[in-house]
């Protein structure tokens, strides 16, 4: 990675390079290549800047990109915009979306699961309902990495230049041999794990200006005894709303929903987390995976009753 000059100043960005290589042998043959992240370190809050990747001895550099950090934490700095997407996939219909969201120039994405539908693909790249499913016999259930290239390709005209930040869906689960999951979805976003004190990929948090993200894992452990509820807990307790007034929460399967397809899906979730999260006073929740938009008024069950979404 080069840093660019800017036209008033020089952007001095320290970088530490992690390669990421704890890959099984399966993993590295579909993809043959090896996924790296670039963590960069010392920039400052609200400031754009301008880099482009590649090898400059071999003449190999991409064009100019450049993104903006977000604001610095506090109760009157915020994002102008923040995009929300779930289920994009790589259809005509993510065309349309990601063109609105570019259109609307947002400062942040957040991403609520299911993010290419590797696994609705067999190795060969032909259509399937579920690879796992089609080959439930079988001791590996590696899915159509491609796929995953495709949709990078696909979104990195948007993504190279706008912060994005995801949460796991059911597709990303990906069963792989080894008793392995989530192998496409760790390796291939970055998260603030280590910065928010998370042992995980699949649950994590970070701010934004006036704006805690609480970003949870709908398919791992949620249960009050597991790792992701305790550290829940004193991420939450760690919040200062004179701080960050607004806290917000993610995870892809709704609590809450009228669609039949997927009724009462994630209610072992919302048993577990939901008075968590209540008494906290989260101010905006975002789900996923319905593939199709609703508001949901506030809701709460009380005597199991769920009918207030």
């Amino acid at each position: 990675m080069e840093g660019i000059k800017n036209r008033d100043e020089i952007k001095t960005i320290e970088v530490d390079f992690d390669f990421v290589h704890d890959f099984s042998f399966l993993y590295i043959v579909i993809c043959k290549s090896l996924v790296s992240s670039i963590h960069l370190v010392g920039l400052k809050p609200a400031t754009r800047y301008y880099y482009r990747c590649g090898d400059p001895s071999r003449e190999a550099l991409s064009g100019i990109h450049s993104f903006k950090t977000m604001p610095i934490s506090g109760p009157q700095s915020y994002p102008k915009r923040i995009a929300v997407a779930g289920d994009l996939g790589l259809t005509y219909n993510s065309t349309s979306t990601v063109y609105h969201m570019k259109k609307n120039q947002p400062d942040l994405v957040l991403l609520l699961g299911d993010v290419s539908y590797a696994n609705l693909y067999l190795t060969n790249g032909t259509g399937s309902d579920c690879y796992s499913c089609s080959f439930s016999r079988t001791p590996i259930h590696e899915t159509y990495q491609p796929r995953w290239d495709y949709w990078g390709r696909f979104m990195e005209p948007f993504i190279s230049e706008t912060p994005l930040m995801v949460i796991e869906g059911n597709h990303e689960i990906e069963p792989q041999a080894g008793n392995q999951a989530f192998i496409s979805y760790s390796s291939r976003f970055a998260f603030p794990s280590k910065e928010s004190e998370s042992s995980s990929t699949l649950y994590y948090s970070f701010s934004a200006g006036g704006i805690h993200f609480i970003m949870l894992g709908a398919y791992v452990s949620y249960n009050r005894s597991g790792a992701q509820y305790k550290w829940l807990e004193i991420d939450l307790a760690k919040v200062d709303r004179s701080v960050t007034p607004w806290l917000i929460a993610t995870w892809h399967a709704p609590w809450y929903s009228t669609y039949k397809a997927h009724y009462r899906e994630a209610e072992c979730m919302r048993v577990e987390m939901e008075e968590l999260l209540y008494s906290y006073g989260v101010d905006i929740i975002f789900n996923g995976h319905k593939n199709r938009m609703k508001d949901a008024h506030l809701a709460k069950a009380v005597n199991g009753d769920d009918t207030g979404s």
